[in-house]
């Protein structure tokens, strides 16, 4: 991350900003990977209370675009709706929450630098 002062990071992240910026300091540290409960919980209102709308959008249509593959490819190849059905619930519900606060990191200098 680039070099800002911790009032401006404060100023940026609002609210819960001490719980982000000790989460931002074990990500410079070389730990990414964290888990973030409002991102498990509610992610796409999440990513837009956060500022970050086109995570949001595609969090938003995401079910709707895996409930039609599923749809379409399940009576044609049952075993690629299978996997289908079983690889988005892990991305929206494990992988989300576990990326959130580091997709959260790099937004956060993109904001200040405007």
């Amino acid at each position: 991350m680039a070099v800002f002062d911790k009032t401006q990071l404060e100023a940026a992240i609002g609210r819960n900003a001490g719980y982000y910026l000790r989460r931002f300091e074990q990500i410079d540290a070389g730990r990414r990977v964290g888990w973030n409960w409002p991102a498990f919980f509610l992610s796409t209102a999440w990513f837009s209370y956060r500022g970050m709308s086109r995570y949001a959008g595609w969090n938003f249509i995401a079910p709707w675009v895996a409930l039609i593959l599923i749809a379409t490819t399940a009576p044609i190849v049952p075993f690629l709706g299978l996997i289908l059905a079983i690889a988005y619930p892990v991305v929206a519900f494990i992988l989300v929450p576990m990326y959130a606060d580091d997709l959260y990191y790099q937004q956060v200098p993109k904001e200040l630098a405007r």
